[in-house]
């Protein structure tokens, strides 16, 4: 029972990487109005584009992984 919730570690870790590169490529907003516009004035001061392209393959690497665990 308790490798089955083991296997589903990759899963949630795979799913915060790509709910990390949606936040960073900004189709999902921030609910909080003040840190989205802390968020816009960070995104247009740095170059995202490496960290969307990491947190997109670390998601599928997980994601795979899990497939592979479980």
């Amino acid at each position: 029972m308790i490798e089955r919730i083991y296997a589903f570690i990759p899963l949630v870790i795979s799913l915060s990487f790509l709910y990390s590169a949606l936040r960073l490529s900004r189709i999902i907003k921030h609910p909080d109005k003040e840190r989205q516009a802390d968020y816009e004035e960070y995104h247009q001061s740095n170059n995202n584009s490496l960290r969307i392209i990491g947190s997109v393959l670390g998601g599928i690497i997980f994601f795979l992984y899990f497939l592979m665990s479980y």
